[in-house]
């Protein structure tokens, strides 16, 4: 990718605590659009359990007096899906889905089979590809190229200001920016105003 999207990353091991899925349902609650979630977990009874019940604790974290207190929440698995454990089983590569576990017989049930894959199992660069074409798929092109160019503008103009403001020299600089302008160190200005 070009440009570097900044999006929050939570990394959920095992059925998440109370506080820790609280505080992510108070930020979604104050975001007014329409939110994605990407998730990459494994595909065995315990993997599908977390997963189906970190969702329905966020919605209910959510809910406050019964009212939904914002637009929809979309919830996309990445990794390990379906797909994912039928080539595995097909190369051979799948791993015993755990009889012991308490959500062996709803796994069953679901995918009538006793066969499971890890998310880590998966190449990191498959993953990031599907990271990546979900992204964009969900980004607003038009919106992003024009945010993209005028943070390119702002750049160019902060530097043409830093060029300015060192062309007045420093005593200049400190009477137009006034007294609150900070005070370099002792080595040379242009050492303190970086190149």
């Amino acid at each position: 990718m070009a440009s570097v999207l900044t999006l929050p990353f939570n990394v959920i091991r095992g059925n998440s605590s109370r506080k820790f899925l609280i505080t992510i349902a108070e930020k979604w609650q104050q975001i007014r659009k329409p939110i994605h979630v990407l998730y990459a977990g494994d595909h065995d009874p315990s993997g599908i359990n977390i997963e189906r019940n970190t969702l329905k604790r966020l919605k209910e974290f959510m809910d406050k007096d019964g009212v939904r207190r914002r637009q929809e929440i979309t919830w996309e698995r990445l990794g390990a899906t379906s797909e994912d454990l039928q080539r595995f089983i097909a190369q051979g590569m799948t791993i015993p889905a755990k009889r012991s576990d308490n959500n062996y017989s709803a796994y069953w049930s679901e995918f009538r089979t006793n066969h499971a894959v890890e998310v880590d199992a998966i190449p990191s660069d498959e993953i990031r590809d599907r990271l990546e074409k979900a992204i964009l798929e969900r980004l607003d092109a038009k919106a992003w190229e024009n945010s993209q160019k005028k943070e390119t503008e702002e750049k160019e103009k902060l530097r043409k200001l830093n060029r300015f403001i060192r062309g007045w020299g420093l005593d200049k600089a400190v009477e137009i920016l006034g007294k609150d302008a900070p005070k370099p160190p002792k080595e040379s200005i242009w050492d303190w105003l970086g190149s």
